[in-house]
């Protein structure tokens, strides 16, 4: 049996970062601002599954450099990745209602989902935010 496992992009320009905020219909944190990303499929890398997962959401073509976050629990395997980008964002999901570049200090006043709140603070720490 595969391990579930999901992975996000951390997408950042000129000290800010790229949050989605999920329809109010999503199954999953409706209404929360999130990084891009999403579950990985069978026989997919995490690597592999942050790009699918950062073109299908927002239509941006993303290239993971660095794994930033990696969490293992019973409930699967969590992985962030920073990365590069190119294109022009654009929603390409219906679970998708907007999105929107934040600096830290708007970011945190967000009401974040997926525990993307100890992420933030994490870039801000690490002068990346």
């Amino acid at each position: 049996m595969t391990v579930p496992f999901a992975v996000a992009s951390i997408i950042l320009e000129n000290k800010q970062i790229l949050l989605l905020k999920r329809s109010n219909a999503a199954v999953s944190c409706p209404g929360k601002w999130v990084c891009p990303g999403g579950s990985g499929k069978i026989n997919e890398t995490p690597e592999e599954a942050v790009i699918r997962e950062t073109k299908e959401e927002i239509n941006l073509d993303f290239v993971p450099t660095k794994l930033y976050n990696f969490q293992k629990k019973l409930s699967g395997e969590y992985s962030k990745f920073l990365g590069t980008f190119s294109g022009q964002p654009e929603i390409l999901e219906s679970e998708i209602q907007e999105f929107a570049w934040f600096s830290y200090e708007e970011a945190i006043k967000l009401d974040i989902g997926f525990n993307f709140s100890d992420t933030i603070e994490s870039l801000k720490e690490g002068d990346l935010l």
